[in-house]
C-alpha cells in the first residue's frame, strides 16, 4: 500500500489506563464513549450494519481505538463489492 493511500485513523472513545490483576494475570481496560460519539459512530456503518473497532495497546502499555471507515476511498478499493457476483463458487 502506498504511504499517500493509507486511510486516515479515525480516534474514538477514551482508553482509560490498564487495570492489572497479578494474581488472575489479567490486564482491564476500562473504555468509555460520550454520547456525541457514539452518535457519531452511525457515520461508520457499513453495509451489513456493523461498526468496526480495533483495540490497540501500544508496547508501552497505552491503548486507544480507532474506528474503520468504510466510506474513505482507500477503504473502498480494497472492499470488495455487496453486488459482485464470484464466477468460481460452487453452489
Amino acid at each position: 500500500m502506498d504511504i499517500n493511500n493509507k486511510p486516515k485513523r479515525i480516534y474514538t472513545g477514551y482508553v482509560a489506563d490498564p487495570k492489572r490483576f497479578e494474581q488472575s494475570g489479567t490486564t482491564v481496560y476500562n473504555i468509555s464513549f460520550k454520547e456525541e460519539q457514539l452518535h457519531d459512530l452511525l457515520k461508520y456503518k457499513t453495509a451489513k450494519n456493523q461498526v468496526h473497532c480495533d483495540f490497540v495497546v501500544l508496547n508501552d502499555g497505552k491503548a486507544f481505538m480507532t474506528v474503520f471507515d468504510p466510506h474513505s476511498q482507500s477503504n473502498q478499493q480494497k472492499m470488495p463489492k455487496a453486488n459482485e457476483v464470484k464466477e468460481d463458487l460452487p453452489f
